[in-house]
């Protein structure tokens, strides 16, 4: 039927056009927005709470875990509509194959999948700290072995999947489309669960093959076990996070020499008072000499940092001091501060 005169003619079938799978660097910038606003988030509370913050010291870490979660698993799933504000600025969704949304639980693994890549080594020196019994090494080797294997699997599969699914995605059972709900019939053609499988079993055998080699270095180089002394000066001096590291071999001016490194967190006094490195570093080197007065070193190393880290903003001060093993005399001293997210 002709349309009649001084009407508009409409197509009898509105059908929106079919989105497009979301490119890697497109994702790539939209982290990166998510990034800032959660960063700016975190600075803006540190304001009013840094004095809270740095007294949690690396324990805050669960702060800004907290946040981000809430942040990226609940706008990513059906409550969010599949957008957090850096997607929604780029247009970008994410959803099920099916065009529907995630649920929440199921955006929460996924999101929790991608953290523990960025978050794994300040939630492990968490874990040591709430529960002392723990060793470092025990906890820092495996999940920097599965930390490495969800980074590879989360970021470094994406370019390369059909259908630019990470292993979160493949685990959560997600895509990140562009501009709307995508073809079936282009989605039927790219799945391949077979596929999909070996990639997350590679990322398991990763994960594994990391893990032990991680736990043979650190068996290797960690003498955690032998420092009783060390372990209770730094108790003394209420640190967090203590490691000891015999590096063996070391060049200052082209010398060799056998340094034992000294590393963790030194809470500020009370008050927000600058910690006394120079007091901490000598307390601690006179406690290594009583657990390691036959061990042939050479130098002492303490690396300390001061601050807060709450995951999503941190802020620390850094000192690290070089003490002759023999005299205890500081030979050189490094400090810096740093303010990123």
């Amino acid at each position: 039927m002709e349309a009649q005169p001084g009407s508009v003619a409409t197509p009898l079938s509105a059908a929106p056009a079919p989105g497009r799978v979301a490119g890697f660097w497109v994702r790539v910038l939209s982290d990166f927005i998510d990034g800032l606003v959660l960063w700016s988030f975190g600075a803006l509370l540190a304001i009013p709470l840094r004095g809270v913050f740095e007294r949690l010291g690396e324990r805050g870490v669960f702060i800004g875990l907290a946040v981000s979660l809430a942040y990226s698993g609940v706008l990513q799933s059906r409550i969010g509509r599949g957008q957090t504000l850096g997607k929604r600025l780029l247009g970008l969704r994410v959803t099920k194959l099916d065009g529907s949304f995630l649920s929440l639980d199921r955006s929460l693994v996924r999101y929790m999948l991608v953290s523990f890549a960025i978050y794994q080594t300040a939630v492990a020196y968490a874990l040591v700290t709430v529960l002392p019994f723990l060793r470092l090494d025990w906890i820092v080797a495996p999940s920097s072995g599965l930390a490495l294997a969800v980074g590879l699997g989360c970021f470094f599969v994406i370019p390369f999947h059909p259908l630019k699914r990470g292993l979160h995605d493949l685990l959560a059972g997600s895509i990140v489309t562009r501009g709307g709900p995508l073809d079936p019939a282009f989605v039927a053609s790219r799945d391949d669960a077979r596929r999909d499988r070996r990639i997350v079993i590679g990322g398991l055998v990763v994960a594994l093959l990391a893990s032990v080699g991680g736990l043979a270095v650190s068996a290797h180089f960690r003498d955690t076990v032998r420092a009783p002394a060390t372990f209770a000066a730094a108790s003394d001096l209420e640190m967090h996070n203590v490691s000891l590291t015999n590096t063996r071999f070391a060049s200052f001016g082209g010398k060799q020499n056998r340094v034992l490194m000294i590393a963790g967190f030194l809470p500020r006094p009370s008050g927000g008072a600058a910690p006394d490195w120079n007091e901490a570093a000598k307390r601690l080197t006179a406690a290594a000499h009583a657990d390691f007065k036959d061990a042939p070193i050479d130098r002492v190393g303490v690396a300390l940092r001061s601050g807060y880290n709450i995951g999503i903003a941190k802020s620390y001060d850094n000192d690290v001091r070089w003490l002759d093993w023999r005299t205890g005399q500081v030979t050189s001293i490094m400090g810096s501060k740093e303010l990123q997210f």
